[in-house]
């Protein structure tokens, strides 16, 4: 039944994006939307507590499909604010770079303490922690809004529009969204491809390290770790590089030949997991910093929310199904072990993907723990309904502290693990899509290049062609309906 905690959150959100992205520019506008999301968030938080506290199961699963509906919409807002104060050029990789980071840090503080929290008082206390953690959220929101307000007032950026019209009037229909530009799915097609070489590898990587370089547990999970913080850190650096040199499809390029060569390293060297893995953050410098900031400029204003989301619905998708490919490889490498009744069983270690939870019987069933930001959430939801809901008998004890090891990284003898031939076969795969998103970034160039390059030019010639677009945008406006179709500009 653990499964459903997961699944309320993670599945819905392969759709649910867009209709944030839809709130967001035809509805009730930025603000609201985020702090209507946020608001879901922390009500999410609270009733999970709640329902921890009182061992109500249903009440968990209620908790999480709130937390769920403002989750993933809450980051599209974010991306949203992010293009609405800096699309004018102001450093807008900068502030993806920024916000990445803290979303890193904030990810990598939760793996270090929420253990902490739980072993030295109880699973309660971490569930408060995360509430807490919500309400600082929502005081932060707040702040933005105030501050929102207060630069349109000082004409720092421009009045959220009337009836979701951007500057020319155009107002957003729902037949503009039969006319987004190739550039967006291409975009991504990127995001997808290029996430999926990166997440999935990191749900696998702790198992893997243990085979391939003979550590222990806890010591692969520490070189994991390498890879939040260096990204964290180099986020900021890389995006205020990238503002400086413009031409975004070429970062883009540049990230997945990374990404494919990180992967060629893994599989054909033995360089030490610790230089590889913060490598691999910094390669996801480069991704995030010529990525988020592309959406705003292949796509009119009117329109970008509905982009952003459309974008983070199918990462989730992609997320949510790419996981299933590499566990199946790594399952059909592992050695069965027999269980106590002499049937055979897969290793819950095997993937990292996959984790029996104890239901009815000892044997227990198996659960996905996401490779994204849900895991925070899971780790102490899972805990906190085995806490409540199986007490520490003879028959479920053995089962729970099991569990507790695996989603918490300090056990080091789980059983048999996957052979090297079968993580050899998931590197190929990690390889093949980072080999397609890097022709998705080279078809990118040749589509961009084609109408006008702005994704591909510099930030002095991108503010011209921008102009440019809006100016001759506005005169289609005044004349037709038919929206806007670029005209080819020579890139200099």
């Amino acid at each position: 039944m653990n499964q459903a905690l997961y699944s309320v959150y993670s599945y819905p959100n392969t759709v649910l994006a867009i209709f944030g992205g839809l709130l967001i520019d035809k509805y009730i506008g930025l603000r609201k939307s985020m702090l209507l999301f946020v608001a879901l968030v922390l009500s999410g938080s609270a009733f999970f507590l709640l329902g921890v506290c009182v061992a109500n199961y249903p009440l968990m699963l209620f908790a999480r499909v709130l937390f769920g509906l403002g989750g993933e919409s809450l980051s599209v807002a974010q991306s949203a604010f992010v293009a609405r104060w800096f699309r004018g050029g102001r450093g807008m990789a900068l502030a993806f770079g920024i916000t990445i980071s803290f979303s890193r840090v904030g990810s990598s503080f939760n793996f270090l303490f929420s253990p902490r929290i739980a072993d030295n008082w109880n699973i309660q206390m971490a569930c408060v922690a995360g509430v807490i953690a919500c309400f600082l959220s929502l005081i932060a929101c707040i702040v933005l809004i105030f501050a929102d307000i207060y630069a349109v007032k000082k004409g720092l950026i421009k009045a959220e529009a009337v009836g979701n019209a951007d500057e020319s009037g155009d107002v957003m229909k729902f037949k503009d969204l039969l006319k987004l530009p190739l550039e967006l799915w291409l975009i991504c097609a990127i995001c997808i491809f290029c996430y999926c070489a990166i997440f999935p590898f990191v749900g696998i990587a702790k198992n893997y390290f243990q085979v391939k370089y003979n550590m222990s547990g806890s010591d692969a999970s520490t070189w994991i770790s390498l890879y939040q913080f260096a990204s964290a850190g180099a986020s900021p650096i890389i995006g205020a590089l990238v503002d400086q040199t413009g031409r975004y499809t070429l970062w883009l390029i540049l990230a997945s030949c990374c990404f494919i060569g990180i992967h060629l390293l893994f599989l054909l060297t033995s360089i030490p997991p610790y230089v590889l893995t913060a490598t691999m953050g910094l390669f996801y410098s480069f991704l995030v910093s010529g990525l988020w900031p592309s959406v705003p400029f292949a796509v009119s204003e009117n329109m970008c929310g509905m982009a952003y989301g459309i974008i983070t619905a199918l990462q989730n998708a992609g997320l949510a199904t790419f996981p299933l490919i590499t566990g199946a490889i790594l399952d059909a490498y592992t050695p069965s072990t027999p269980n106590g009744g002499g049937d055979n069983t897969t290793n819950y270690t095997t993937t990292a993907t996959y984790i029996p939870v104890p239901t009815t019987s000892i044997t227990g069933t198996y659960i996905p723990v996401p490779t994204t930001s849900t895991t925070e959430v899971l780790t102490t939801s899972h805990l906190a309904t085995l806490s409540t809901t199986f007490a520490p008998t003879t028959t479920h004890s053995a089962n729970f502290t099991l569990l507790r090891k695996v989603l918490l990284g300090d056990d080091d003898d789980n059983g048999p693990l996957p052979t090297m031939e079968g993580f050899k076969l998931t590197e190929m795969v990690f390889i093949i899509s980072a080999g397609l998103s890097l022709l998705s970034c080279v078809l990118l160039l040749i589509v961009d290049k084609a109408h006008g390059g702005i994704l591909s030019s510099t930030p002095a010639r991108r503010k011209e062609l921008v102009a440019q677009r809006d100016e001759e945008r506005r005169g289609l406006l005044s004349t037709n309906d038919d929206g806007y179709s670029p005209k080819k500009v020579d890139i200099v």
